[in-house]
């Protein structure tokens, strides 16, 4: 507002700066963003394409939970059932965020970033994972609203 009637020049620095502030924001907010944004800090890229955990007993959670949401629909109350896997899935980024916060605080090791990786690629999964579910939730309300 303070630039609206500011030179072409000035009020594009005003939105672009705007824009960064925003974009800041958002990252500090969210932890996910945050922890990758202090991890490429400290020299870590992600590639979002390759990067991926190949720990077996999380990729075994991980299929369990996509079965167990596969199957909400055919569970006797399925509302019920994707909202206790919703509350899993919530339980689990709580403990991955409450377990960045300590291997990312301070001056963290190596061994510490390199297992702070680890946790966001495994957030990665459930990031997707709670979409899924919200999204299946909004199917069934939907379902349920439908004449």
């Amino acid at each position: 507002d303070r630039f609206a009637n500011a030179p072409d020049r000035e009020r594009r620095l005003a939105m672009e700066r705007a824009a960064q502030l925003n974009e800041a924001f958002r990252v500090l907010r969210d932890p996910l963003a945050r922890a990758r944004y202090l991890l490429e800090l400290r020299g870590h890229r992600f590639d979002d394409e390759h990067s991926t955990t190949r720990d077996p007993e999380f990729l075994m959670e991980q299929m369990e939970l996509r079965e167990a949401l596969a199957e909400v629909r055919d569970s006797a109350d399925p509302l019920a059932r994707v909202s206790d896997l919703m509350d899993q899935i919530a339980a689990r980024l709580k403990a991955m965020t409450d377990q960045l916060g300590e291997l990312l605080g301070g001056d963290s090791a190596e061994a510490q970033q390199r297992e702070a990786v680890q946790t966001v690629l495994r957030m990665q999964f459930f990031r997707r994972l709670e979409e899924e579910a919200r999204n299946l939730e909004a199917d069934l309300e939907d379902e349920l609203d439908a004449p």
